[in-house]
């Protein structure tokens, strides 16, 4: 399975679409792509059989390099 590491670079060049899309680095963080344009950062994760997503904060007044949860 290829791993993606996020990067500054890579999340700038993602580009709206249509519809709005996730790509994922892995273990549940990912980044949404909303029709506007705005980015979040999300933490996907399962909960009693159930899909659910954590909002981390919007790209880039959240950088991957700062976040830390206690």
């Amino acid at each position: 399975m290829k791993v993606t590491t996020f990067t500054d670079i890579m999340i700038r060049k993602l580009r709206p679409e249509d519809k709005k899309y996730i790509r994922g680095e892995g273990n549940g963080f990912t980044v949404r792509v909303m029709p506007s344009g705005a980015k979040t950062w999300l933490y996907a994760y399962t909960f009693d059989g159930k899909r659910r997503e954590l909002n981390l904060g919007c790209y880039p007044n959240a950088s991957n390099k700062k976040m830390h949860i206690e």
